[in-house]
């Protein structure tokens, strides 16, 4: 009996719907057919419906495109991208209220470009299938007939469908025994570096992995500034910018506030930090015809008043005599920096008087410099 184009045809289109579901899989195939279940993308995409999937080295896939990745031959899941790193990506269903663990970007088949509702494809194939069989009613009712042992044939087809189905389960062949760990995390401590740059945040980590920091905010006052945080092993590294140090210290503040939303590799962490703050008066000292002005503390210090009397010696009796009064203008040392202020050589020395603002309080310093 020989077979019609239509025949042809139909035979064609079962082929490659079984090679774009089963073997899209396994072997590299340009597209993928996949019926949905669950709800964890819903109500983009409900159950029953089917999704038509692209190979990703055709079009590749960015963060909001639905992706289908297979973690074994018959586990596979349809979720959103919810973030591409360097060698990993991390997935959400819509419907789930977190992401995924992070999976390697090989784990990644196919980007969904079409979706077919189950309302719209389960009646139109149903249909297709009863017309067809009714217009091959006699073929069909011939092989039936041809079957006499109707035992024999219903068997083997169920043994078929077994095997094929055990075989696309992964079997272990070792028994390993099974251990549940429950996953912790506990803050060990929170310091400041030397130069107040950055604030290292180090935790006790069970059965966990840091992954990266999702968002990092410093809260100074009422004010709120956005700020540089990375992973490093089992430490938070956040960058603390100068001009909090500028807000700090003009207050002054006793500590300085962040929160942070650290991605793990079990779901995420929110935490709220403070590190504390101590303010030091500037440290001078005399240097030849000028004072060398040091600031340890992190943020400015604004010296707003320098004063100078300049003294000179009596040439007859060699006592001291005042020589004049000169006010300086006001400068500016960073933090951890140094300021040199020159002194007129006027006189024999002169007595420098400075003032300014630091750790909530005035602060008045006076040193000689002399000149010979």
């Amino acid at each position: 009996m020989k077979a019609s184009i239509k025949d042809v045809l139909i035979y064609l289109l079962i082929a490659f719907f079984l090679l774009s579901t089963v073997f899209g899989r396994v072997l590299w195939f340009p597209f993928n057919i996949s019926v949905v279940s669950g709800y964890s993308m819903y109500p983009a995409i409900t159950p029953g419906d089917v999704v038509v999937g692209v190979h990703k080295d055709l079009t590749g896939f960015n963060v909001g495109d639905v992706v289908v990745w297979c973690g074994t031959l018959t586990h596979c899941i349809i979720h959103r991208v919810f973030k591409i790193g360097t060698d990993y990506v991390i997935t959400k269903g819509d419907n789930n209220p977190l992401p995924d663990p992070p999976l390697t970007l090989a784990l990644v088949k196919y980007r969904v470009i079409l979706r077919v509702p189950a309302v719209l494809w389960i009646p139109l194939l149903t249909s297709l299938l009863v017309t067809y069989l009714y217009m091959k009613r006699g073929t069909i009712l011939r092989l039936l007939y041809g079957l006499r042992e109707v035992e024999v044939f219903t068997y083997l087809a169920f043994l078929f469908i077994n095997v094929l189905v055990i075989s696309l389960v992964p079997i272990n062949y070792l028994s390993v025994p099974t251990v549940l760990t429950t996953p912790s995390i506990t803050l060990e401590r929170v310091t400041l570096s030397s130069n107040g740059a950055e604030a290292v945040i180090k935790y006790n980590l069970r059965d966990l992995s840091l992954m990266y920091v999702e968002n990092c905010v410093i809260a100074v006052e009422d004010a709120a500034f956005y700020c540089g945080a990375q992973v490093s092993n089992d430490s938070v590294i956040v960058e603390i910018p100068r001009k909090i140090y500028a807000i700090a210290i003009s207050k002054p503040l006793t500590h300085v506030h962040f929160s942070l939303r650290v991605s793990l590799d079990k779901g995420f962490l929110d935490g709220e930090y403070s590190v504390p703050l101590s303010w030091s008066r500037l440290v001078v000292e005399p240097s030849g015809p000028s004072l060398l002005v040091f600031n340890p503390n992190y943020g400015p210090v604004n010296v707003s008043y320098i004063r100078v009397q300049y003294v000179g010696l009596d040439e007859v009796f060699g006592t001291p005599k005042p020589l004049g009064v000169e006010v300086l203008e006001p400068f500016t040392v960073d933090g951890g920096r140094s300021y040199r202020l020159l002194i007129e050589g006027r006189g024999t020395y002169a007595y420098v008087t400075m003032r300014y603002y630091v750790g909530g309080a005035f602060v008045e310093e006076q040193r000689k410099v002399e000149f010979e």
